[in-house]
């Protein structure tokens, strides 16, 4: 699942994926990817995210985190500094913007919305077609 959206990208593969929150004082219920490893909540957590037993929505939301990794492992970012302050997941396609012109959130979120949409599932707001994401996702490596 990541290769296809994101590429053979090095570091990725190395992450590690957690059934457990990342620090004490953050609450269980939510996903987060602070530190190049992806931390899921008991309930949301798979062995295998790409099983077909997984729903989409939960797929969906792995490639969500998992474009946290690309933003670590690939882009630079360190998002234990940056992530708390860059919450915005709304977002506008603008034709010829690539997927790092986007804020942090957004990216996870785009990529998030495409998968859902190119498996046909809805997305809030329901204004995208996939065809719609063509110049961000999935991402060109090379």
């Amino acid at each position: 699942m990541i290769d296809a959206m994101f590429g053979t990208t090095r570091g990725i593969a190395s992450a590690r994926i957690f059934p457990f929150n990342f620090w004490w004082p953050y609450p269980n219920d939510r996903a987060m990817t602070p530190d190049g490893s992806i931390y899921f909540p008991r309930r949301d957590y798979r062995d295998d995210f790409s099983a077909p037993t997984v729903s989409i929505s939960l797929r969906a939301l792995f490639l969500h985190e998992a474009t946290h990794l690309y933003q670590t492992y690939v882009l630079g970012y360190y998002l234990m500094l940056s992530g708390p302050f860059d919450r915005n997941y709304e977002y506008t396609l603008v034709a010829g913007k690539r997927l790092e012109d986007y804020g942090i959130e957004q990216m996870g979120q785009m990529v998030q919305d495409y998968y859902r949409l190119i498996h046909g599932v809805s997305i809030l707001g329901g204004v995208y077609m996939p065809d719609d994401y063509r110049d961000a996702l999935p991402v060109r490596t090379g």
